[in-house]
């Protein structure tokens, strides 16, 4: 889901969020879902920023990749 959030964001003509600028995560223990992945995006044309969060549990810490055709970090 996370992947598709961020094509969406990459995609849109009116604000291309096409440079992916950091992403970090966030252990909430002893919270649950425990873990946060954070997703720092910008529009280099229009100068602006977005962040996006996914929750995982601890019982299966995985996310989709979002690293294929973006600038940056080679995004989605």
């Amino acid at each position: 889901m996370i992947r598709e959030a961020c094509a969406i964001l990459r995609d849109n003509p009116s604000c291309p969020f096409n440079y992916l600028c950091d992403v970090t995560a966030v252990d909430w223990y002893p919270s649950q879902p425990r873990f946060e992945v954070v997703y720092h995006l910008l529009s280099i044309p229009k100068k602006e920023r977005v962040r996006l969060k996914a929750r995982l549990d601890d019982e299966s810490p995985v996310i989709e990749s979002v690293t294929i055709g973006m600038a940056g970090r080679q995004l989605f």
